[in-house]
């Protein structure tokens, strides 16, 4: 390859570098929320790489009535407080009668957090980043159209 060769594919991938940077540095300050309400859409999920933590099924929260709760009010509803105070964009991917799966955004990072109905009241199970590990899933029945896959490790 001769030098002009190679100056021009630099040049591109100069180009391209500072255009995606200021793409997502544009969606990034897009997409904070302007009150004090966590923002609430419906996106499908994205894989992350990290361990999840470890299953909350003597979370505290009180319960709430799906049937006069939409899933985005469930999920707010089983928040810890610091979570609120985070203010986090909540992404409702899947929704079913008794399971749910919601991604929470914050600046910068996110998780998914697992919901599901136990002994009648919404329940937060899991939530972290990465594969869910199987047998911490496996209790609550999750559909597989939600946990399409898990981890046997510990």
């Amino acid at each position: 390859m001769n030098q002009k060769s190679i100056g021009a594919v630099l040049g591109v991938v100069v180009v391209i570098l500072i255009g995606t940077t200021v793409y997502f540095a544009t969606i990034n300050n897009a997409s904070q929320p302007v009150s004090s309400d966590p923002k609430v859409t419906q996106q499908p999920t994205s894989a992350h790489a990290t361990q999840p933590t470890q299953p909350d099924v003597n979370n505290q929260s009180p319960a709430v009535d799906y049937a006069t709760k939409t899933p985005e009010q469930i999920i707010q509803g089983l928040l810890t407080p610091e979570e609120k105070a985070a203010n986090p964009k909540i992404t409702i991917v899947k929704a079913a009668d008794s399971h749910m799966r919601a991604e929470l955004f914050f600046n910068p990072g996110g998780y998914y957090f697992l919901v599901a109905k136990v002994s009648g009241e919404w329940k937060k199970v899991l939530s972290g980043n990465g594969i869910p590990r199987c047998k911490d899933v496996a209790q609550y029945n999750f559909p597989k159209d939600m946990i399409d896959t898990c981890e046997n490790g510990n």
